[in-house]
């Protein structure tokens, strides 16, 4: 009778470790995957300021070229060339960033 209380207990035992193993291995996926939208959470963020930045730096200049425009300080052609080159290298630099965020995005979601 001892012998089968021994089994019995041990079967017991092997079962409930095994259950414990199993739900610290659920929690530590739900954490695992918690923090991975997390990091991709602040990659975005972190792109979306950047694009912040860009797109307030090109708006400082051109009301910088459009106030001295108005005080006639320079030229209207030298102030347009001026304009196209931010525009387009904001618009370049913003592509890029998207770019970037695109590509972060679905490579982290394959992983």
């Amino acid at each position: 009778m001892s012998f089968e209380l021994v089994g019995r207990i041990r079967k017991e035992l092997s079962i409930t470790s095994h259950a414990l193993y199993e739900t610290v291995l659920a929690i530590s996926e739900r954490v695992n995957r918690k923090v991975h939208i997390m990091r991709l959470h602040w990659q975005a963020s972190s792109i979306l300021a950047r694009i912040d930045e860009v797109t307030n730096t090109l708006g400082q200049q051109i009301a910088a070229s459009v106030s001295l425009q108005a005080a006639g300080r320079v030229g209207k052609g030298h102030d347009l060339t001026d304009i196209e080159t931010s525009v387009a290298w904001a618009h370049q630099r913003v592509q890029d960033l998207k770019r970037a965020l695109g590509v972060e995005s679905t490579q982290r979601s394959g992983n």
